[in-house]
């Protein structure tokens, strides 16, 4: 596994690259996901590869799903839809409850916080790809 983990802005910045690509003009869970999946030689990345299935082909099953928006411009920003705001919330218990600060939340943190909602867009698509979601949040929980 790689020894250092991507952070949390690392991951917020590519994410909202992904959604801008892709016209969106919010930042939803499913973009923080293609920013983990995207990356490669990241531990989430490897983590997925271990199962074999590969992080590009989930990211496409992701991209169909949510599809392109509108190419209109109706405000700027991309402001986190509300469950993005529960993700990034539960990410961040989870780096107190591993006695780090806020500012140390990483891609296990989120990993394990979107892999939390079991009945989640995300989860049945990790399932549709073949992944077992408990063995990957038991080995992001390491």
């Amino acid at each position: 596994m790689p020894s250092s983990l991507r952070t949390l802005t690392e991951i917020l910045i590519d994410a909202r690259k992904i959604s801008s690509q892709l016209n969106h003009r919010y930042l939803g869970v499913e973009h923080l996901m293609l920013a983990l999946l995207r990356t490669p030689n990241t531990v989430v990345h490897t983590l997925i590869q271990k199962q074999s299935v590969s992080p590009d082909y989930i990211a496409n099953l992701i991209e169909q799903k949510i599809g392109v928006g509108s190419a209109s411009i109706l405000w700027s920003g991309l402001p986190y839809t509300p469950r993005t705001q529960v993700i990034l919330n539960i990410a961040h218990d989870l780096a107190l409850e591993s006695e780090r600060c806020y500012n140390d939340i990483h891609e296990l943190d989120l990993l394990l916080a979107i892999l939390m909602e079991k009945d989640s867009l995300i989860v049945r698509i990790l399932h549709r790809a073949g992944l077992d979601t408990e063995s990957l949040m038991n080995h992001a929980s390491v």
